[in-house]
């Protein structure tokens, strides 16, 4: 019974592993891809200010993007929701949330895959 109880703990920690770094891989790639297109789009929202880093989250062809940003000295990670104008040729907040905040407030949700990054809350 303990082997079988082993096992599946096992099991559980290996299939968690491989789909929160599967989760990073495809993030990584994203950003890598679409960098220069959302490089500045957090400009458009006054409350995230400056910023450390970005990660494309989601990307679905041209249309619609969802990107995090991790405000300068991580004092905050926020998620915009983008909508591509393809008239205009530019990316277009459509929604924003504040995810963690360092500097107090009551954002303190987490966000998959980067989890582990509630814990910059002060």
């Amino acid at each position: 019974m303990k082997k079988i109880l082993k096992h599946t703990l096992l099991f559980i920690l290996v299939a968690f592993l491989v789909v929160w770094l599967g989760s990073l891989i495809k993030c990584e790639v994203l950003t890598m891809l679409h960098y220069d297109e959302f490089k500045a789009t957090h400009l458009q929202n006054p409350m995230i200010g400056d910023i450390d880093y970005f990660k494309v989250i989601e990307y679905d062809k041209d249309t619609t993007a969802k990107v995090y940003y991790v405000g300068e000295n991580k004092s905050g990670g926020f998620i915009m929701e983008l909508k591509y104008i393809k008239s205009r040729n530019i990316w277009k907040e459509t929604y924003w949330n504040g995810v963690w905040s360092g500097t107090g407030g009551t954002a303190d949700n987490v966000l998959w895959p980067y989890w582990w990054h509630f814990i910059y809350i002060q």
